[in-house]
């Protein structure tokens, strides 16, 4: 199965971004310190969860997405040890607050210089000129 395994850069990018998102992170304990195996774990569980669902949809390679980042949320909240406030929203939303920024940064690095809300403005327009020549309404 490992000669079948792809992990895109930017997972890896990604679950590395985590770890640096998760020390920077007010609700999360500086004196504990966010754990090494952090990273380690999550890729582990990435891996796992693009394992099994290529198994069951019968892909042939596998190659972790973005949502199976989230798969590994029980493990990422098991490497924190979390303040009063970070108590109070949440392990779960913590990380999923965490991949989110992770993400999102490694994203903006990608695409330096891009205006998605401009270009995203252009497109629509377009699809709704396309629209009412065509005789849809979105």
């Amino acid at each position: 199965m490992k000669d079948r395994l792809h992990v895109p850069d930017f997972i890896r990018e990604v679950i590395e971004q985590i770890a640096f998102e998760a020390r920077d992170d007010q609700r999360i304990d500086k004196h504990s310190g966010v754990s090494q195996r952090l990273p380690i774990t999550v890729m582990e569980s990435v891996i796992s969860n693009a394992e099994r669902r290529a198994l069951m949809t019968e892909e042939g390679p596998i190659v972790p997405r973005i949502a199976d980042i989230y798969a590994a949320i029980p493990s990422m909240t098991g490497k924190m040890e979390l303040e009063y406030e970070g108590e109070q929203i949440g392990a779960n939303r913590i990380a999923k607050d965490l991949i989110k920024r992770a993400a999102g940064e490694i994203f903006e690095g990608y695409f330096v210089g891009i205006d998605f809300a401009k270009n995203c403005g252009v497109v629509r327009r377009r699809q709704q000129h396309s629209s009412h020549r065509h005789g849809c309404r979105r």
